[in-house]
This record gives C-alpha cells, sequence and structure tokens, in this order.
C-alpha cells in the first residue's frame, strides 16, 4: 500500500502525518503495525496523528504501545494516547497508567475520560483521592462523566468556585433527583453566596418536591 510506504519513507514530517491520518480513516488493518512504529516517530504531530488514527482501527496490538506513548515528552501526544485507549474499556492494563495520568494536569481531563469508559473498582476510588488537586477543567469533566456518583458530586457541590457548585446542581438534578441524599448538600446550597447557585438549588428542590407529590398520588394498580 503506498500511503505505508510514504508513512515509513518520506523525509516530510507532513507528508507522514497526512499519511497517518489517511490510513486511520481507510481502516485497513494492514496499516496497525506501521502506525505502531510510527507513534516513535521524531515529529510530535506525527506520533500524536498515528495514535488517533489507532483508535479508529481499535486493534488490541496498539494497547501496549498505546500505554508507553501515555508517557511521551509531547502534551498532545500523551493526550490522544490517552483517548485511544478509551476504545479498549475491557482491557486491566490501561487502568493504571491511566490513574497515574491523574497527576498529570496536561492530560487529566482525557484520562478522566477514558477512566468513564472503564468499569473497574479501581477507578471511582482513585478519582475521588485525585478530585480536590485537579484543575478547574478537570473537576468540570469528572463531574460531567461521573454525575451519577452522588459521593463525588457531594464533593463538588462544596467547590469553591461557583461554576462548579452549579455542576453539581445539574447532577442532582439529572441523575440524582430520586436520591434522598441529595437534599441536605442541596438546602446548603439553596443558602450560597452566589445568587445563581442560590436560585438553582431551590428550583431542584422544588422539582424533587413535585416528583415526589407526582409519585404518592399515582393510583396503585391492582395485582
Amino acid at each position: 500500500m503506498a500511503v505505508i510506504g510514504a508513512l515509513q519513507n518520506s523525509n516530510d514530517p507532513w507528508v507522514r502525518r497526512k499519511c497517518a491520518y489517511i490510513l486511520g480513516q481507510i481502516r485497513d488493518h494492514r496499516a496497525v503495525e506501521p502506525l505502531i512504529a510510527a507513534l516513535k516517530d521524531p515529529v510530535g504531530d506525527v506520533r500524536s496523528t498515528a495514535a488517533d488514527a489507532l483508535e479508529t482501527l481499535r486493534d488490541p496490538r496498539a494497547i501496549a504501545p498505546l500505554i508507553a506513548a501515555l508517557k511521551d515528552g509531547d502534551v498532545p501526544v500523551r493526550i490522544q494516547a490517552a483517548i485511544a485507549l478509551r476504545k479498549f474499556p475491557s482491557d486491566p492494563r490501561i487502568v493504571e497508567p491511566l490513574i497515574t495520568l491523574l497527576n498529570d494536569k496536561y492530560v487529566q481531563s482525557a484520562a478522566i475520560g477514558t477512566l468513564g469508559e472503564i468499569h473497574n473498582p479501581r477507578v471511582m476510588p482513585a478519582v475521588m483521592r485525585a478530585f480536590k488537586a485537579l484543575d478547574h477543567n478537570a473537576k468540570k469533566k469528572a463531574i460531567d462523566v461521573f454525575m451519577s456518583d452522588f459521593v463525588l458530586i457531594n464533593l463538588a457541590a462544596k467547590e469553591e468556585h461557583y461554576s462548579l457548585r452549579l455542576r453539581a446542581i445539574e447532577a442532582f438534578n439529572c441523575r440524582l433527583i430520586d436520591d434522598p441524599r441529595v437534599v441536605e448538600p442541596l438546602i446548603q446550597l439553596s443558602k450560597d453566596d452566589n445568587p445563581t447557585v442560590r436560585k438553582e438549588a431551590i428550583a431542584v428542590l422544588n422539582r424533587r418536591e413535585e416528583l415526589l407529590l407526582k409519585n404518592a398520588l399515582k393510583p396503585e394498580h391492582a395485582p
């Protein structure tokens, strides 16, 4: 395949990057090994494009090389490798390397996005431990990804920045409205210094009361 030859042999990094992109688009599994080799290209743009292409191909041969790419010196490569690994959520090898990335302020959000796809008991405790130290955007990502986890959302409800408290209220409203544990944090948020936070918390409390009343008034069906 000519495009594989160009990826392997061209002296022009723009050509190599373009070839990596094309190989991802055509989804030919003959490209997997050349793209894995391209993860070690001297040019970061080529490496990140190769990681993106490997995500598209979803070939398990790419898992170990993508894990290795999580330690790449270029931030975009680490980000793309973390994103690509979401295509392999059942592989236990990816869990600890992604948890380690929660300490990488440049890649935290991408790592959280992929960890959210993994059903592994190590994930939530690790995210909980890291939450307070995450940067603002990574905290927002964690709230969005783990919106159904009351303990994490309750932590977010106590965050200093009002936008995170608002996001926690949104989670209470969208995913946790039936959980009785939301009442106390919502009451506290209804007394918040920020008027928008107060308004939204009161609105969710009222909606919860309306839903409870509606459910209580539903006629019981005879068996």
